[in-house]
């Protein structure tokens, strides 16, 4: 098995996809991303590594959710509906600028930027 990479590189990591947003992601700085990916079977052969990396993500925040899929309403988890949010992982808020996923994502809990 691979060694997993450090909590740091994926924060460094995501915090760069979060501002770039999904459609960004081939713009970002990926290694710790591609090899977390890897890690989780999501990776492999000739597997687009920005496809795994973006199941990987919906996977962690459809955890957030209890395991379901994430919707943008109160019946969801607000950490889930956050995260989708922040991510642009939501159909809505593909291609969506940073600053605007930021503010829907603080508005899940009913907070301002």
């Amino acid at each position: 098995m691979q060694p997993l990479p450090s909590h740091e590189s994926l924060v460094v990591e995501l915090r760069e996809l979060r501002r770039r947003g999904l459609p960004g992601l081939r713009h970002c700085p990926r290694d710790a991303l591609r090899e977390a990916a890897v890690a989780a079977g999501l990776c492999t052969g000739g597997r687009d590594e920005q496809s795994a990396i973006e199941e990987l993500l919906a996977a962690a925040v459809r955890r957030l959710a209890g395991g379901v899929p994430v919707r943008d309403d109160p019946s969801c988890d607000p950490l889930a509906r956050a995260a989708a949010h922040s991510f642009g992982i939501l159909a809505a808020r593909r291609g969506v600028p940073a600053v605007d996923r930021r503010k829907a994502a603080a508005g899940v809990y009913g907070v301002s930027t």
